[in-house]
Order: structure tokens, then C-alpha cells, then sequence
């Protein structure tokens, strides 16, 4: 049994580190889209009530999904798409950005 020959703290801290680069961007994109939807949901529920006099539940859900859509859409343009491809070449100029930064766009582009 030499199952400890082949043990490295090298490996380990490489899956360490991949596990952080996996973990960590869901996280923060669910936590934005969290925050997202608290911003928008208050404010449209008040206006939706002052206009209507009743609440929609879900209307800030919605909101949110379109606003999401609409980002999406924009980012599609030619204008924004040309700020991005931009900013991405200032990225991939910086060495730990360009590692954690690259997989993501080639998994984002087999989409």
C-alpha cells in the first residue's frame, strides 16, 4: 500500500486552488444576481402599487430577468461587443487574471 508515495502537497494545493476558481465565480454571480433582484424588487412592487393600487408578486422576478435580457441583447451589439473584446486584450495582459479569466470565456463560448 503506497498510496502515500504518490501524495504531494503541490497536488493537493493545485485542487485547492481549482476548486476556489470554480467555486468562487458562481458565487459571486448568484450573490450579484441576488443583490440585483433586491434593488429592483422594492422599487417596482412602489410603483406598480402606486400606479395600480394592488401588488404583483413575482414583478421584481420579472424585472429582473428582463433587465438581465436586455444586458444581453446590448452585449451582443457591435458597440459593446467591441469594449469588451478591448477590455478582454487588457485582461489577458495581466498573468493570474489571464488564467482564471480565459477557461471561463472558452466554456462561455461553447455555448
Amino acid at each position: 500500500m503506497n498510496i502515500f508515495k504518490s501524495f504531494s502537497f503541490k497536488i493537493l494545493l493545485n485542487y485547492l486552488f481549482r476548486g476556489i476558481f470554480i467555486i468562487a465565480p458562481v458565487f459571486f454571480t448568484g450573490y450579484a444576481l441576488y443583490k440585483l433582484f433586491l434593488i429592483i424588487d422594492s422599487p417596482i412592487q412602489d410603483i406598480f402599487y402606486y400606479i395600480f393600487g394592488y401588488r404583483i408578486y413575482g414583478l421584481g422576478l420579472v424585472s429582473t430577468l428582463l433587465i438581465l435580457i436586455i444586458a444581453g441583447f446590448l452585449g451582443s451589439t457591435l458597440i459593446i461587443d467591441t469594449f469588451f473584446k478591448r477590455f478582454e486584450k487588457l485582461l489577458f495582459k495581466i498573468p493570474l487574471v489571464k488564467e482564471i479569466y480565459k477557461p471561463y470565456v472558452i466554456f462561455l463560448a461553447r455555448l
